[in-house]
């Protein structure tokens, strides 16, 4: 069918010769103008993983979000950086060109933002061992793509709703990102889970949840390697974060072998949350054990009451008569009773 196509198509370019005067068009112009046409026609020898639509579309932008899928269990996100004002793809740390040659990790450990942040330094630090021991990107990205060329897939890579659609669906619904899981909730999907942490930043950095946490370092058998800081959106949500120190409030949480970030707004009552919370050492990807305390969590990260209550049963089987006015007790004894107001800014 590739022979087929380019005999056609240079046949046709042959034949549109007006009066002589304009030389017949290469076969490679065609094919960059053909919307539709897989970019990677009369390229012999390039890798086969190059996103077509990349090539033919439009070239990506930084928040674009593409996706390389074997099935639902196989599924790799790259979100697009500009890196010295060139598009790059990081995929789980690490940077790739758009033919998905594995460039290196990022952020790099040197970064000001980095550096000045000895949690989040550690964090990475323990990723980069841990993939370096394990399995990287790069070579998760290998498995993939030779599994999909196996199959002849024609579009190894596709693009998915960026940045800008996610932040869009935060304003309009943030339900998903600030209600917690209730009753009766579908389980979400593969692509849904992959931007949960970013949609719980954006709801927070719009002003529609007062406290959020993220995981920065886990042990290797509880998916250290695989952190939700590293998902899409979620570094350069966090930097941005950050860098809005007046209003935000990040405290590190730390139990043995695992660190959280605390991530709160800098009034009443949710900065006196989060510092009680990083003194319990609560962290985003561990279950507290007492139901008292996962009462307390929940309701400080802003989940519905009847949602923190079916978390609780479903995790240890019981509400105590009372445990709900010992709970607001506890929480009115914090951030000199001022109510929790949303949005917070």
């Amino acid at each position: 069918d590739l022979f087929v196509l380019a005999w056609q198509l240079e046949k046709k370019c042959s034949s549109m010769m007006l009066g002589g005067g304009i030389p017949r068009q290469s076969l490679r112009s065609w094919i960059e103008v053909l919307p539709g046409i897989d970019a990677r026609l009369g390229q012999v020898g390039r890798a086969k993983a190059i996103p077509r639509d990349v090539l033919v579309e439009r070239p990506p932008a930084a928040g674009d979000l593409f996706v390389l899928a074997y099935d639902e269990a196989s599924r790799l996100y790259f979100e697009t950086v500009l890196v010295k004002r060139k598009p790059k793809l990081l995929c789980q740390g690490q940077l790739f060109s758009l033919e998905l040659e594995p460039e290196g990790a990022y952020p790099k450990l040197s970064e000001p933002f980095v550096k000045g942040n000895p949690v989040l330094l550690a964090g990475l630090e323990e990723v980069r061992r841990m993939q370096k021991a394990g399995t990287s990107p790069a070579e998760l990205v290998a498995e993939l793509v030779a599994e999909l060329e196996e199959r002849d897939a024609s579009t190894p890579l596709a693009r998915l709703p960026g940045y800008g659609d996610l932040r869009e669906r935060v304003r309009a619904d943030p339900s998903l990102w600030t209600d917690g899981t209730g009753p009766g909730d579908a389980p979400l999907a593969e692509d849904e889970q992959a931007l949960l942490t970013a949609g719980e930043l954006v709801a927070f950095a719009e002003g529609l949840r007062g406290v959020a946490m993220l995981q920065v370092s886990l042990p290797a058998d509880m998916g250290g390697d695989r952190l939700p800081l590293l998902r899409p959106f979620v570094f350069p949500l966090l930097k941005a974060l950050h860098d809005d120190s007046k209003r935000v409030l990040i405290l590190p949480s730390k139990v043995p072998g695992a660190t959280s970030l605390l991530i709160s707004a800098k009034r009443q009552p949710y900065s006196a949350w989060a510092a009680y919370l990083a003194n319990l050492g609560v962290q985003a990807s561990l279950v507290a054990e007492s139901p008292f305390y996962k009462m307390i969590i929940g309701l400080m990260m802003g989940y519905k009451r009847e949602h923190v209550e079916h978390h609780v049963r479903e995790t240890s089987g019981r509400v105590d008569p009372g445990m709900w006015a010992a709970v607001e007790a506890e929480l009115a004894g914090l951030g000199n009773g001022m109510p929790p107001v949303l949005p917070w800014k």
